[in-house]
């Protein structure tokens, strides 16, 4: 999760100059998208896309659902390394079914981006600076969309916390108030009678499924006995194994 942040797509980019990919096979044949990456549902799209450059592959791919490539920043960004071509004057491709046949498949399909601030729920979100999609703020996300998606009658219930996400820069007055992330904090004055905060830079998933489970009593759908001793005690013991194997 380092760098797990609003640094996200420099990250991204960074890992083609650990391993630069000359294949990419993807298939489409059925795809995910929109709320939660473990609770998105199917789509059928009927493609099987094949890519000798990634940044191509990205660039066309990112047309199939009909979205603006300049407001992509790691596709930017690779570009401007000399990674590989954006424009599809630059970009040779050849295939059964047309990128406009494919654009029409797709072109009622919400892909926008979604602030956790806009999610309309029990629980307030106040957003603030530095908005992080891949950090605390996506992950706050995801939190959310596992319950819509997986448990419904719990989303229609969530008790009233109030969410700070980032430097919020006014006042926050509420019963009961939620700080996620290390850095988060209440720039203006904080009035509450309860106070948590989950720390982290973001926290992880299964960490932000626990501190919530234990800090405000929520049981998302991924709480489960089984998922929790495997996330903890059988990592640690997998960690200890590892350090013994390498130092005997």
């Amino acid at each position: 999760m380092w760098n797990h942040n609003h640094r996200l797509d420099e990250k991204i980019v960074d890992l083609l100059e650990v391993g630069y990919p000359d294949f990419i096979a993807t298939d489409a044949v059925e795809i995910s998208m929109g709320g939660n990456h473990l609770t998105q549902h199917a789509r059928p799209l009927g493609a099987v896309i094949v890519a000798a450059n990634p940044v191509a592959h990205d660039s066309v791919c990112a047309r199939i659902f009909n979205l603006d490539f300049h407001k992509i920043p790691h596709l930017q960004l690779a570009h401007q390394r000399g990674y590989g071509p954006l424009d599809l004057t630059e970009i040779d491709i050849r295939s059964d079914i047309s990128l406009p046949a494919l654009q029409e498949r797709t072109k009622d399909w919400r892909t926008g981006f979604v602030r956790v601030d806009d999610i309309a729920c029990g629980i307030r979100v106040l957003s603030g600076e530095p908005y992080c999609t891949g950090g605390c703020h996506g992950v706050f996300l995801d939190w959310l969309y596992m319950i819509k998606d997986r448990k419904p009658e719990l989303w229609k219930k969530l008790p009233p916390w109030t969410a700070v996400i980032g430097k919020y820069p006014g006042d926050v007055a509420a019963e009961r108030v939620l700080i996620i992330g290390t850095c988060s904090s209440v720039q203006g004055r904080l009035e509450a009678k309860k106070i948590r905060r989950i720390r982290g830079c973001p926290p992880k998933h299964k960490d932000l499924v626990l501190w919530m489970f234990l800090k405000t009593a929520i049981i998302s759908p991924l709480f489960r006995l089984d998922l929790i001793i495997d996330a903890y005690p059988f990592l640690f013991l997998s960690w200890m194994r590892r350090l013994f194997k390498g130092r005997f």
